[in-house]
């Protein structure tokens, strides 16, 4: 038996030791219970703070140039829509999934958007390489300027952070200050992805700090999602398919994937988008999470038809894009990382789905969170995809 000081000196020594586990067990649950990174914390402050950058603005100066949209030097990256669905006739560009953009090349001192929003809509707007937040203002057409830009060929990138649910957005004109005007477009990106999700993949309350505010969209943002992370890390173009609530047999919102995969709108009675209007090199598709959620909140059990299901979603996204590499994830959050049944349906699905498919992939996510992923997890997800999409692509080289 030890002595008296010896038991008092190990039983301390085991009280400290037991604290700093304690601590260290807390801040690594705090990320996954939707605690903000500090450099995260830090970044959102100097983002809210650019949003003063942009002044709303009165009528067009008689001078100004002003550029009706569409507009063939301004691309859009994301799917937009045509026919019915595409605005009225004071023209614009209609801006409805996360992560739709414009680009375009200009010359001018000062910048000015026309915005017809419904609902809330954020953007996040790069000026060559500096990035800034704009907020418009909710249900109203307004004109926003960005003055005190040099006098010489500028890179504009206008980037929706939010989903359809939240708002959209017609894109009326780009007026730019006397004398300047737009260049002929950079070319975009050659290498495309397409991303089929629920919030996760929209980027939703990635940066709430602890709480998950839904009344604001402020703090959602698909530019930190693991789906616009793969994008840049791959140097690729990308479309975000997604919608918070989806699921594939069920979810939260009046539509399964099944439903919406290929339509031009994120509603189920929108058109059929043309297949050949968006090849990607690869399929991403992040489901299951909103099928554990409503049949647990409703006491069910966990969809029997799941697997067939996913092999039917999945099979539709295969006949779309014939081919495209598929990968298959699993995973993110803990609801859908602690599902047996899900785990084992998934298995089954592509089980069902590989033995004919060698270009469908699967994967389960090691990174997770309690809540909807933050910024740090979001990156941790993309770590994890983008080399498998660089190994099965040959992507070894950016573009």
């Amino acid at each position: 038996m030890l002595p008296q000081v010896c038991q008092q000196s190990w039983v301390g020594w085991m009280c400290r030791q037991s604290v700093w586990a304690a601590l260290a067990l807390l801040i690594v649950l705090s990320g996954c219970l939707g605690r903000l990174q500090p450099a995260d914390r830090l970044q959102l402050a100097r983002d809210l703070a650019t949003r003063q950058l942009w002044q709303p603005a009165a009528a067009k100066e008689a001078s100004a140039v002003r550029i009706a949209l569409p507009d063939p030097r301004v691309l859009s990256l994301g799917r937009l829509p045509v026919g019915s669905d595409s605005p009225g006739p004071e023209g614009g560009v209609l801006l409805s999934w996360p992560g739709s953009e414009l680009r375009a090349q200009f010359h001018a001192t000062r910048l000015t958007l026309e915005l017809r929003t419904i609902g809330e809509v954020h953007f996040d707007i790069w000026i060559d390489d500096q990035r800034s937040l704009l907020s418009p203002d909710r249900d109203a057409w307004r004109r926003y300027t960005l003055t005190g830009l040099e006098n010489r060929p500028h890179q504009l990138r206008l980037q929706k952070r939010t989903e359809a649910a939240a708002g959209t957005v017609e894109v009326r004109a780009i007026e730019l200050a006397a004398g300047g005007g737009l260049l002929p477009p950079a070319a975009l990106p050659s290498r495309r992805l397409e991303f089929i999700g629920d919030s996760m993949t929209v980027g939703a309350c990635v940066l709430d700090d602890g709480a998950e505010d839904w009344g604001s969209r402020l703090r959602h943002c698909h530019r930190l999602s693991y789906a616009a992370r793969v994008a840049d890390a791959l140097s690729a173009q990308h479309r975000a398919i997604a919608v918070s609530g989806l699921g594939v047999r069920r979810s939260q919102v009046p539509f399964v994937a099944h439903d919406l995969f290929d339509r031009q709108l994120p509603r189920a009675d929108s058109p059929v988008e043309p297949p050949d209007a968006f090849q990607p090199d690869a399929v991403i598709i992040l489901l299951g999470h909103n099928d554990v959620l409503v049949s647990q909140r409703a006491g069910d059990a966990f969809p029997a038809t799941f697997a067939a299901d996913y092999v039917r979603l999945v099979r539709a996204v295969r006949r779309r894009y014939p081919r495209s590499l598929i990968l298959c994830l699993t995973g993110g959050m803990h609801g859908s990382l602690a599902s047996l049944p899900l785990r084992r349906a998934f298995r089954q699905a592509l089980a069902e789905l590989q033995a004919q498919d060698p270009r469908i992939l699967s994967h389960r996510l090691a990174a997770w969170s309690f809540r909807h992923p933050r910024a740090h997890t979001q990156a941790a997800i993309a770590a994890e995809i983008t080399p498998i999409l660089r190994r099965y692509l040959g992507w070894s080289q950016p573009t």
